[in-house]
């Protein structure tokens, strides 16, 4: 059973009433962490090659990816082979790379250790997303894994074509250089849907 994270930034009262008037609900999408902080770390990274490689995930996981789980069940998502939890040694990785993107927020950390994580994501090209689910029916995104390195596929078809050495593009340069005209994320928790406006 996973367990609750506390987290300042998180509307706990707002959750809670959520359920109270759901039982079964499709997949609500929480933006709640700090999302674009690119890291390199051991062999992980999810720096991009450049602006337009950036721009082209940015597109696909909002008009395909967060599409698809927004319209879906947590027992329907978990079906599919690509969307399960992280164990084994692909979870102490991830929590490595955690504790290395939350530095300056202990209790995170603490918390995030005794929660379930999971991997979801459909196109390999595209990599996968993470996070935690709230009563199964609400994700935190806590990273994104655009090449998929924490749990690759056997074959590792995502990033077999890729000099990721040599991507050095950061997520966050690019939003504080758009602040006039900044990419807008948002997501209800009433109608399960996210949307992405340039």
């Amino acid at each position: 059973m996973n367990k609750k994270i506390n987290k300042t930034n998180v509307n706990d009262t707002k959750i809670k009433l959520s359920h109270q008037k759901r039982k079964t609900r499709n997949i609500s999408i929480s933006f709640s962490y700090n999302l674009f902080k690119s890291i390199k770390m051991n062999n992980f990274t999810n720096y991009f090659k450049d602006e337009t490689d950036f721009l082209n995930y940015l597109k696909y996981i909002n008009l395909v990816l967060l599409t698809k789980i927004s319209n879906t069940t947590y027992d329907e998502i978990i079906k599919d082979r690509h969307n399960h939890k992280i164990e084994g040694t692909p979870l102490s990785t991830f929590k490595k790379i955690i504790e290395k993107q939350y530095s300056n927020d202990f209790e995170f950390i603490q918390n995030i250790i005794d929660t379930d994580i999971y991997q979801l994501g459909y196109e390999n090209d595209y990599g996968r997303i993470n996070g935690y689910f709230i009563e199964r029916d609400i994700f935190h995104i806590i990273l994104l894994d655009p090449h998929h390195l924490i749990f690759p596929s056997k074959n590792g078809q995502v990033h077999k074509n890729k000099d990721l050495n040599n991507y050095n593009f950061c997520m966050s340069e690019v939003l504080l250089k758009w602040t006039k005209r900044l990419i807008f994320i948002f997501y209800t928790y009433d109608n399960s849907q996210v949307f992405l406006f340039f």
